[in-house]
């Protein structure tokens, strides 16, 4: 992953996605179908699934002049924000708050 640009991969079949986290997580821009794990777990908008035309516009303007440095702080940015073990204590608080007080 350190040696990426952007982490292409559709997802078909995807059942938990650690490999999207992963990948974000080292500043990578994801190019995925719009499958349930992508969808949950990618910050760029997911394709729709079956069209490699759509896929292969997605990798093309994501790796656009200017684009690059801002998907990957986008993909860094989700990661912290909405799957980090801090935000997941987070949500968990929040959930749990309301059945203790």
């Amino acid at each position: 992953l350190s040696d990426a640009d952007v982490f292409v991969w559709p997802g078909v079949g995807e059942g938990v996605g650690m490999v999207y986290l992963e990948a974000q997580a080292a500043g990578l821009p994801i190019v995925a179908e719009a499958h349930p794990a992508p969808e949950e777990l990618v910050a760029e908008p997911c394709v729709p699934e079956d069209d490699p035309k759509a896929f292969a516009e997605a990798i093309m303007r994501v790796v656009l002049p200017g684009n690059l440095n801002k998907a990957s702080v986008r993909a860094r940015e989700h990661v912290e924000t909405r799957h980090s073990l801090h935000s997941a204590a987070a949500r968990l608080h929040e959930a749990l708050t309301p059945l203790v007080t």
